[in-house]
């Protein structure tokens, strides 16, 4: 449980008991811009019944009041249910486990589906689902490569009271990833300089491929949003010190707009960042 108060053009200063919320402010001047107060509960459990098989489950619930301006409203959140189902491919047993073995030295699947429910009082109600799926492999045979695969949707409905309007928005995205550790043979001589960098560590390069779809209804059979997003990235990363990391990245990819006509394009890009620790 929390109580928030804020306060806007006051010189009035805080006092030991209003500072730990033991007492309320006295203002001399200025006015109270918002008051919120929150209650949260929540439950995790985490059981782990065979060695290639872990769940978990999360409840949680929320309910605020906030006043602004002297006008006030409830929120209500819940997250139930909320479900994490995690493999360990290579542990199965039977065929599938024998087959995971021989072709990946690490292979993992974790599922995960929530439900999310958002009352605003009076005004709306929000229901949403979201389902995704992660797998990582590393392969046998090839040092430091590894494939994630990836998808995650959310589809969500809103319910406006008073205007009798309901709004739906479905989103989808998949990912594959390719992720390789590796040294370089040879240095990299630098254009135009008479220098040789050598590469002491290894290099992380990244190829990943990215789509993700948005659709979204203002009334049943009327489209507002209707996009496809392609999106191939390439990235290096290599740590030069123990404090001093570099990463370059490439991407370019392809928008499709499905309603609004004309706004189809290309795009891409790249990046460049240093990062130094103290």
């Amino acid at each position: 449980m929390a109580k928030e108060r804020f306060y806007e053009n006051t010189t009035t200063f805080l006092d030991l008991g209003s500072e730990l919320g033991l007492a309320e402010l006295d203002l001399k001047d200025g006015k109270i811009k918002m008051i919120l107060e929150r209650e949260d509960f929540s439950l995790r459990e985490r059981w782990q019944p065979f060695d290639f098989f872990s769940l978990g489950c999360d409840y949680s619930q929320e309910k605020r009041k906030e006043i602004r301006e002297g006008t006030a409203y409830t929120v209500g959140v819940r997250i139930w249910p909320s479900l994490d189902l995690s493999f360990d491919i290579n542990k199965l047993p039977f065929s599938l486990g024998e087959v995971s073995r021989r072709l990946f030295t690490s292979s993992y699947l974790m599922i995960r589906y929530m439900e999310n429910t958002t009352i605003k009082e009076d005004i709306s109600l929000r229901k949403s689902y979201e389902p995704s799926l992660i797998w990582r492999g590393g392969f046998k045979g090839s040092q430091g490569l590894g494939l994630t695969l990836s998808y995650k949707s959310v589809a969500s409905e809103e319910a406006y009271f008073s205007q009798g309007t309901i709004l739906r928005d479905l989103s989808s995205s998949y990912e594959a990833k390719l992720d390789w550790y590796t040294l370089f043979p040879r240095g990299i001589r630098i254009p135009f300089l008479a220098r040789l960098i050598d590469f002491k560590n290894k290099i992380h390069l990244t190829l990943g491929f990215n789509l993700e779809t948005k659709k979204g209804w203002l009334t049943p059979g009327r489209v507002n949003e209707d996009t496809q997003n392609w999106k191939l990235l390439g990235e290096m990363e290599y740590k030069v010190h123990d404090n001093v990391q570099i990463r370059l990245g490439l991407e370019g990819g392809y928008l499709e707009d499905k309603v609004a006509a004309g706004e189809d394009h290309y795009f891409w890009g790249g990046s460049a960042r240093v990062e130094i620790r103290f």
